[in-house]
């Protein structure tokens, strides 16, 4: 139990829980385990309170009828590979309500590659690519473009599917093709 001297009745609320999604369902499960001292932001600005020992964290005080959004503070996730994954949310606080929220932790992953053109003398490192990652219904998730020796890289990639490929877009215009899209699990 908290108690809270704030008269909350008049301001919007969120609750919490920060945890590692060992599994990676997005749901806190057996096996998981709750995050302490995460922070968070509201709007840019940091919140001095942080979650305790059972990853927990309650702020009040947000106005109301104002959309709000409230981020989990990257910096105070001990791994620097872990992303919460949603980073954070946005909605409306209401009087005397208290909206609830999960941050699931995930460990994430990379992505790379080289891309090559083939040409009639043999292969050559391709330069400014579209290389997109997609996901599993085809939306897309990021695209970057390659480095001068064709080398791309995705980072801070959270686990699930995902299908890469070169920009459509980019192959047509210069009429080219690409034989190929890749399937990553």
């Amino acid at each position: 139990v908290k108690m809270i001297r704030d008269n909350i009745a008049a301001k919007g609320a969120l609750a919490s829980r920060v945890f590692m999604d060992n599994d990676a369902n997005g749901t806190f499960s057996a096996g998981d385990q709750p995050l302490a001292d995460i922070k968070f932001s509201a709007d840019g600005v940091p919140i001095a309170n942080r979650t305790d020992e059972d990853g927990l964290i309650l702020l009040t005080g947000l106005e109301t009828y104002r959309p709000t959004e409230v981020l989990v503070d990257r910096g105070s996730i001990t791994d620097p590979f872990w992303i919460a994954n949603p980073e954070g949310v946005r909605f409306i606080p209401r009087p005397g309500t208290t909206e609830i929220f999960d941050f699931p932790v995930v460990s994430t992953g990379e992505i790379d590659g080289t891309i090559y053109r083939i040409w009639s003398d043999g292969p050559n490192a391709a330069s400014g690519v579209i290389v997109q990652l997609l996901l599993p219904d085809g939306s897309p998730y990021r695209e970057l473009k390659t480095a001068y020796d064709g080398f791309f890289l995705f980072d801070f990639v959270p686990p699930g599917a995902y299908l890469l490929r070169i920009s459509e877009e980019q192959l047509s215009s210069l009429g080219l093709s690409s034989d190929k899209t890749y399937d990553i699990n």
